[in-house]
């Protein structure tokens, strides 16, 4: 380090040639330098000349400390830049280089940057100071790869760090739990591990299993209607709920009580009380915006599903009817506009008060078009194409992992893959493959729809990818390098596959085969489902196939490939619009315009309709089920219906 000295002048006027040397080794009076008098005139100029030479280094070191000391209050990128162009060699420059490369590594730390520091620079303390840093932005980027090895990998690497023990736990979870949780593994895991990003979600799971053990099935409904005392044909309308009940729990393990007043709930010994609150209320010409809506009559039904002091479901079917199709003194539900109202009416059943096996909704700030779910995570698809990773370790604290946003796109898709560390959207205008590693999610695949044609299904399948859509049965690499290839050319409606089996429908059939014989143009079976079925989603649960479409729900044995066979069929009738379906363990849930509903171990039958938003869309994430519906995604605790209920539950299925 240079050692700045300051130096006292000479007085005026004095010649340090003639004084007189005080000094044995010829030092002048103060003031001044010392030349010896026996110095010849060349002699002193060489002297002088190296005094000088020597004073303006110091000098020069004494700027370069005070620069440096400014560079490192600026402590800026450009202040170190600054000073190494003004003093390149200076006794500071190695300094200036380290804490350039310091502030390069705040910037943007990571494991693989901090230990090249600490190669570059192992005197250096700086890095100490981003440890704290750095171990929060580590473990968000294991969080982030969401598997087992990137959380044991960083409690390895920080083990005295306070998220050590919450890696550890996340790590046990994905790599021991998830793949086959239950109520004990679940209880224990919760109890070890309290800090991991799993444990509130294991203790919910832990709370609705016992909450269904403990309690009684639900063994007897009574069934209360709610009319005002002014309702026109209030008698037929009572009747006509009644009957609508009768229906519905006609296939139900509950008995219905018809009752005439709540008070009688009690005497009646039921388990669960059903009621139905019908309005029928003339209404004025109202605007909202720029829509008008003429006078007419303003229809709102309420139903509900009461578990002793808790409201298991409720829901409101409402509807309004112009006074022209509205006959007064008369109800609307025996009117032209009636039919409308009953096809969208239904009445819900349970076995047991599910609310605890569901989670509130959460709110994704827009339309939500498909979902798709792998590990802790769910990728939530936007009609335009847009999408959100969503982390949900813990439901009711969801994370945003990454946001894809395809701004200003008129393009139009449907469908959604979660492909490890890629994301694949397709649908009316083909597909697309999205990047998530790095800082920003970015499209590495596009293939419009004039390339390969309209999508409506994908299913990766080992080292392929298969396709269906508007120009047929195409198979990709899973790596998406090449284009596509056409091995059938129908146009496809759905796909799914099973172990090595491929099932495709198109408008007609549903086609059974295998890869290699689809690369011959063969199947080995094929199954007329009718063009008013109109499939829409295959879904291929080990040999159980379920196929949705307009026509209802057609469940599928397909264990022998050349002849699979049907063993149920659930109409919209009894299941409304069905759009998707999942499973957790042996039980099977079905989303649509109902919601989600649970049906029976036999497949052939409804037994439980859950309180939550209208999900349209499904996805499996281990115990769970993952729904999106409207603007929000769901997500349903599946584990309490697929461990073995208690004899009396049981009894009850």
């Amino acid at each position: 380090m240079t050692t700045c000295l300051r130096l006292k002048p000479a007085r005026r006027g004095a010649d340090p040639a003639r004084r007189s040397d005080r000094s044995r080794g010829g030092r002048a009076a103060r003031g001044g330098l010392a030349i010896s008098r026996s110095t010849t005139p060349l002699a002193v100029s060489a002297r002088t000349f190296f005094a000088l030479a020597s004073l303006a280094l110091l000098a020069g070191g004494c700027a370069a400390g005070r620069a440096w000391k400014a560079a490192l209050a600026e402590d800026s990128a450009a202040g170190y830049h600054r000073f190494l162009r003004e003093y390149p060699d200076s006794d500071y420059t190695d300094a200036a280089r380290e804490h350039l490369d310091f502030l390069a590594l705040r910037r943007a730390p990571t494991l693989a940057t901090f230990r090249e520091f600490q190669t570059r620079y192992p005197q250096s303390g700086l890095a100490s100071a981003l440890q704290e840093q750095l171990e929060q932005v580590t473990f968000e980027a294991a969080r982030a790869t969401g598997s087992a090895q990137a959380y044991q990998e960083f409690a390895s690497e920080f083990p005295s760090s306070a998220l050590a023990p919450r890696a550890e736990g996340n790590a046990i979870y994905l790599g021991r739990i998830a793949s086959a949780p239950s109520a004990s593994a679940l209880s224990e895991f919760a109890d070890r591990h309290p800090e991991s990003d799993f444990a509130a979600e294991a203790r919910r799971t832990v709370a609705a299993v016992e909450a269904r053990a403990r309690v009684a099935p639900i063994r007897r409904v009574g069934l209360l209607v709610e009319l005002p005392a002014d309702a026109p044909e209030a008698a037929r309308v009572v009747e006509a709920f009644r009957d609508a009940a009768k229906e519905a729990y006609s296939v139900a393990p509950a008995q219905l009580v018809l009752l005439a007043s709540a008070a009688q709930a009690k005497s009646a010994g039921v388990d669960a009380l059903l009621t139905v609150r019908h309005r029928e209320q003339n209404v004025a010409t109202t605007v909202t915006g720029s829509v008008i809506e003429k006078p007419g009559v303003q229809v709102t039904t309420t139903v509900s599903l009461g578990v002793g002091d808790e409201v298991a479901w409720t829901r409101d079917f409402a509807m309004r009817v112009e006074s022209r199709e509205h006959l007064a003194g008369t109800s609307v539900l025996f009117g032209s506009a009636g039919p409308r109202f009953w096809d969208e009416f239904f009445l819900p059943l349970a076995t047991w008060s599910s609310r605890a096996a569901v989670r509130a909704p959460i709110d994704m700030g827009a339309r939500a078009a498909a979902v798709d779910a792998r590990g802790d995570r769910a990728v939530a698809l936007f009609e335009d194409g847009s999408f959100e990773v969503v982390l949900l370790a813990d439901p009711a604290e969801p994370v945003s992992l990454a946001r894809y946003d395809r701004k200003a796109s008129f393009e139009h898709f449907e469908g959604v893959a979660l492909l490890g560390d890629r994301v694949a959207i397709f649908g009316e205008d083909g597909l697309e493959v999205v990047a998530l590693a790095g800082a920003e999610p970015r499209a590495t695949t596009r293939w419009s729809r004039g390339d390969i044609g309209s999508l409506t299904s994908l299913e990766p399948m080992g080292e392929q990818v298969w396709l269906g859509g508007a120009k047929g049965l195409l198979v990709a690499p899973a790596s998406f390098a090449s284009p596509p290839r056409r091995v059938l050319r129908q146009a496809i409606l759905a796909i799914a596959h099973t172990g090595d089996l491929l099932l495709a429908a198109d408008e007609d059939m549903l086609l059974v085969s295998t890869p290699e014989l689809l690369a011959q143009g063969r199947v080995l079976s094929q199954l007329r489902l009718g063009r008013d079925f109109a499939t829409e989603r295959i879904r291929a649960f080990g040999h159980t196939v379920f196929v949705a479409g307009k026509g209802g729900v057609l469940v599928l044995d397909a264990s022998d490939a050349r002849a699979p066979r049907a063993i149920a069929r659930l109409l919209p009738k009894r299941v409304g619009s069905v759009t998707d379906v999942a499973r957790v363990g042996s039980r099977v849930f079905l989303a649509g315009d109902r919601g989600v509903q649970v049906l029976a171990p036999t497949l052939d039958r409804v037994v439980d309709v859950l309180d939550t938003q209208a999900v349209e869309r499904v996805a499996m994430l281990g115990r769970h089920v993952v729904g999106v519906g409207g603007s929000h995604l769901q997500v349903v605790d599946g584990l309490p219906f697929a461990v073995a209920p208690s004899a009396a539950a049981r009894a009850a299925d």
